[in-house]
């Protein structure tokens, strides 16, 4: 078990604050345990897997089509766009 990450160690390794991470878990994105040592506790020990890390983590992969053409900019009305 020692390979599960606490949310700071989460928030750290993403870039993003705890309160994000504790959001994410909130909504039921992303999938903790609480280890604390008695029922009802005001302070939660909040745990992460690996593995439900990295289903989050491919769940929210986004790839880009190779059928798709990239974006292009037009000009609206043959009014300059850039100045």
């Amino acid at each position: 078990m020692t390979d599960w990450l606490t949310i700071d160690e989460l928030a750290e390794k993403w870039r993003v604050t705890p309160d994000h991470v504790r959001g994410l878990i909130r909504t039921g994105q992303l999938t903790a345990i609480d280890i604390s040592q008695q029922a009802g506790c005001k302070r939660q020990q909040l745990r992460i897997r690996p593995s439900d890390i990295e289903e989050f983590v491919n769940r929210r992969l986004v790839s880009a089509r190779a059928d798709t053409p990239p974006p292009t900019r037009r000009r609206r009305n043959g009014t300059r766009q850039w100045v």
